[in-house]
């Protein structure tokens, strides 16, 4: 995995196995409805006499339409979920774990370390300010 703003790894990461990085892709993809094996199939496969693709539509320029769009949702959104493992595998990254004397288990716990990225507009988020309410409209009503 990269680390933002260099251009090469961080040696003292380990790649994540491929088989587990494809396992929790297609996780995701198949939480959106994408990881049919149809839709994994090569361009120009034979992919007509499905059941899946059957019920695309009732004709075949419907069916055709509906197979394109889902190929090209899944290649956009398999980017999407693999910045998502990223984030997720960043995340997992901050957190440290103790080992119970007998070695049987272990417990996370989060570093004490806040992130203090800032945002478009200067200011900086994980700083605590006081909240500010400007409202002065009454007229809410609860029914």
């Amino acid at each position: 995995m990269r680390i933002n703003g260099r251009s090469g790894r961080n040696e003292s990461l380990k790649n994540l196995p491929q088989k587990i990085e494809e396992t929790l892709l297609g996780f995701g993809e198949d939480l959106l409805g994408l990881a049919h094996k149809e839709l994994m199939a090569a361009p120009g496969a034979s992919v007509w006499s499905s059941s899946f693709y059957k019920q695309l539509g009732q004709s075949d320029e419907e069916r055709s339409k509906q197979y394109e769009r889902l190929c090209e949702e899944k290649i956009r959104w398999r980017s999407e979920l693999f910045r998502a493992l990223q984030r997720a595998l960043r995340d997992l990254r901050g957190y440290e774990f103790t080992v119970n004397d007998d070695g049987s288990n272990f417990t996370w716990i989060p570093n004490n370390r806040k992130s203090k990225r800032p945002t478009c507009d200067g200011s900086v988020i994980g700083v605590k300010r006081p909240a500010i309410d400007n409202s002065t409209d009454d007229s809410f009503e609860l029914m």
